[in-house]
């Protein structure tokens, strides 16, 4: 419950995020491998991140033991030192030669993240519920707002297990989270986000999933008629209603019981491989980001992944791939999301087109 309820803070402030988590997390999508390769003795983190053409570096294991993901850039690699990276196989974790790269397509300039405050809207309560509240005070901008609205009654809940919040006023009440005309009535257009959680407590997992896309449905509609932007994030318990759900146009999705599935099956292939995740869930370390393209290269103009990777050196964070607006609600292309691209590769990024990188909160 911990882990799915911090990713589903960090998730719901960035739609998509949940899609690198599974790709992480995922065997089918490459797999996180910890090399130790002598050649890079005295390198520093910046040039190992150039030097695997088919791998995405994610970070270090010391020779203490300690994992960390994005490092210093300028750490140079010691003796025992392991490289942590994303790679399709063991075959593809390769040596290769940094090429020359044009500074002209780097974007060198910092973009300090908004700090003004959010509202969210979340529909729905289960045992999640009060941690990713609490995780939510954490991670919202102060004098933020969180409106939760429940088919069920839990204002006994919500006071014995939500402490003194300190950067989110929360307001509650009882009412149908499915029904159109209460919905209509929220006046979806003052929030950012919108979460919304499965009954798990109240209904099996089918019904859980179906109240879900009614939901879902019922908001989408709105955010249409409207013509406002606001970020749909659910949670899903049953995998195989993520493709149904997809006529609903959510933004995004968490399947909570196969994303702990993945992450065991991880761990037992490797038990290091938690102290991976402990670091990105952790606010005070890096996490993922999907921050626009442009921050990193031009847009409309044709760049590898090589130039994208230094530009996220320049802002001390590490570059792991990147998600395609257009292609966002195709599942076949898996939503626009590729991890681990071939470094060389050429890509002309667009206007609404992310990068993902590895990167300081408060960066």
């Amino acid at each position: 419950d911990d882990l799915v309820a911090r990713l589903t803070v960090q998730a719901c402030r960035q739609l998509g995020l949940s899609l690198v988590y599974t790709e992480l997390m995922d065997f089918d999508g490459g797999e996180m491998y910890f090399h130790e390769e002598t050649r890079l003795i005295g390198s520093t983190f910046a040039d190992c991140i150039h030097s695997y053409p088919q791998c995405a570096v994610v970070g270090l294991q010391y020779a203490s033991g300690k994992v960390t993901v994005n490092p210093a850039k300028d750490y140079r690699l010691q003796q025992g030192d392991k490289v942590v990276v994303l790679a399709a196989d063991d075959h593809a974790i390769r040596l290769g030669t940094k090429p020359a790269i044009n500074s002209a397509f780097l974007v060198k300039q910092r973009f300090p993240p908004p700090s003004q405050p959010e509202k969210l809207l979340m529909l729905g309560w289960n045992d999640k519920s009060p941690i990713i509240i609490r995780e939510l005070d954490r991670y919202m901008p102060p004098g933020s707002e969180l409106t939760l609205v429940s088919s069920y009654d839990v204002s006994k809940l919500f006071d014995e297990e939500v402490p003194m919040l300190s950067n989110l006023r929360c307001e509650y009440w009882t009412s149908s989270t499915s029904d159109r005309a209460i919905l209509d009535g929220l006046d979806l257009t003052q929030y950012h986000h919108a979460l919304v959680l499965a009954y798990s407590k109240h209904l099996d997992q089918q019904e859980c999933d179906a109240q879900t896309l009614m939901t879902l449905l019922n908001l989408r509609d709105i955010c249409d008629e409207e013509a406002h932007r606001c970020g749909l994030l659910s949670e899903m318990l049953d995998i195989r209603n993520r493709e149904l759900a997809e006529v609903t146009r959510a933004d995004d999705f968490i399947v909570s019981d196969r994303l702990v599935s993945l992450v065991l099956s991880q761990v037992t292939e490797n038990k290091h491989i938690m102290r991976i995740f402990e670091d990105l869930f952790h606010k005070e370390g890096s996490e993922p980001f999907l921050k626009p393209a442009e921050h990193y290269v031009p847009l409309g103009t044709d760049v590898n992944f090589y130039q994208v990777a230094e530009s996220a050196i320049l802002k001390n964070e590490t570059a792991l791939g990147y998600r395609i607006k257009s292609l966002h609600y195709d599942s076949d292309a898996h939503y626009g999301l590729r991890l681990n691209p071939l470094k060389s590769d050429l890509i002309r990024f667009s206007e609404g087109d992310q990068i993902i990188v590895l990167a300081e909160t408060d960066v």
